[in-house]
């Protein structure tokens, strides 16, 4: 009865540390995630922030649109950031 009882409680402590590092590694992996998710949205940011530039001047070249920008274009968007036909 004795040797039956160490059994059971062994089982049970196996049992119960397994649960607890599933848990755990759970718990690590979603932290992990986030933290990526974080890290993606950090350097997407970045990336707009270095780029900017880039694509506004695109926007705002006479050869993208023909002969010429139109003028809302020109007058909302390019004249704001000092970009010049």
């Amino acid at each position: 009865d004795n040797a039956l009882g160490r059994k059971q409680r062994a089982w049970e402590f196996y049992h119960h540390q397994k649960r607890l590092q599933k848990g755990w590694k759970m718990r690590k992996s979603l932290e992990f995630n986030s933290w990526l998710n974080q890290l993606d949205s950090v350097l997407h940011q970045k990336y707009l922030r270095e780029h900017r530039h880039q694509v506004q001047s695109f926007y705002c070249q006479p050869t993208y649109y023909g002969n010429e920008i139109p003028e809302a274009l020109f007058r909302n968007y390019c004249m704001q950031y000092g970009i010049n036909q």
